[in-house]
């Protein structure tokens, strides 16, 4: 695989960068350090700031760059968790890697040479944002000592351009403060966490799956909101969702019959929708654009149907409101497919 191979070619970078050495073991503290900008090599990605903090079971890893990142972009960070320069591979026991835009990068044991877990991976335009438990390093506390590289491909190369800090290790902090020794949210007035701040990405979901993934930063314990689906899989999902939402419906939100009028006419437009998405893998231009607008219409109908129950009665204000937005949100998505 080429991200093996890129691995491979990082791990035997080390920490060098045009040549440098690798970094004195003296610790710079705090949790953050800010790098110089213009000072990556070359066209490389350039790192703006570097931050490591742990809770009681995870650890969260920040590059923020000066440069955008892309698929062509990787991010290699070295992990000291005994913080003794004398032990390891030339002082780090664990490495994380990720490349491009992959979900999840794998955090390797660099004695044994084996992969010991999975990091999620979160991108924004300039940052990269790696997590993981810390049973992925042993079981270990979290406080332990970083240094992150960056650099772009090069065919099967990773090329290191920036390292931070320049001439040391970062030292991890405690996300947001002392760590608690729950990952559930406390309920009681002890606790160090700021009020409303996550633990853990399931206290982000909104519950609508066609947002995204949320995830909680844990540094700042604010929630990230996820990336929208787009195209076929946002138009699916939305009347999977009307559909979803129409059958939960009790009686006091739709009448039975028109529960049942409702659901007949959202299984028949992702019926349409499928059968539009077929013909146009098989290259059936005029079965694919017959379909297409025959599903285009068919959602407008939705709308105006549910606005003549909602009318009479038959169905309540919420429901009816979601159907619409979704179904004006899978016309949409329809609009964008150029189908």
């Amino acid at each position: 695989m080429r991200t093996a191979r890129l691995l491979v070619l990082a791990l035997l970078a080390g920490a060098a960068v045009a040549g440098a050495a690798l970094p004195d073991p003296t610790t710079a503290g705090g949790g953050t350090v800010t790098d110089p900008q213009g000072d990556a090599v070359g066209a490389g990605p350039d790192i703006a700031a570097f931050s490591v903090c742990h809770t009681a079971t995870e650890l969260q890893l920040d590059v923020n760059l000066f440069t955008p990142w892309g698929n062509d972009k990787g991010v290699v960070i070295d992990l000291d968790v005994d913080q003794n320069s004398n032990t390891g591979l030339q002082g780090f026991e664990f490495l994380v890697f990720t490349f491009g835009q992959q979900e999840h990068a794998g955090v390797l044991n660099l004695t044994t040479n084996h992969v010991t877990g999975v990091a999620t991976v979160t991108y924004g335009a300039t940052s990269v944002m790696l997590r993981f438990p810390l049973s992925a390093i042993g079981g270990d506390d979290g406080v332990l000592d970083a240094l992150a590289q960056v650099g772009g491909a090069s065919g099967s190369t990773l090329l290191i351009s920036d390292r931070a800090p320049d001439a040391s290790l970062l030292a991890s902090v405690a996300c947001g403060g002392p760590v608690p020794t729950t990952t559930t949210l406390p309920t009681t007035s002890t606790t160090t966490l700021p009020t409303g701040s996550c633990t853990g990405d399931e206290q982000c979901e909104d519950g609508d799956a066609c947002n995204g993934v949320a995830t909680c930063d844990l540094r700042s314990g604010t929630c990230r909101a996820g990336a929208p689906l787009q195209g076929k899989d946002d138009l699916l999902c939305q009347l999977r969702a009307i559909e979803d939402a129409i059958m939960a419906a009790g009686g006091s939100s739709v009448a039975a019959g028109a529960q049942r009028h409702l659901l007949n006419k959202v299984r028949a437009i992702s019926s349409k929708t499928q059968g539009a998405f077929a013909a146009d893998e098989a290259g059936n231009a005029k079965k694919r654009h017959r379909l297409a607008v025959g599903t285009g219409k068919a959602l407008a109908q939705l709308v105006v149907k549910v606005g003549v129950l909602r009318r009479k009665g038959r169905i309540d204000g919420v429901l009816a409101e979601m159907i619409e937005r979704r179904a004006r949100s899978a016309s949409d998505a329809l609009s964008g497919l150029g189908l």
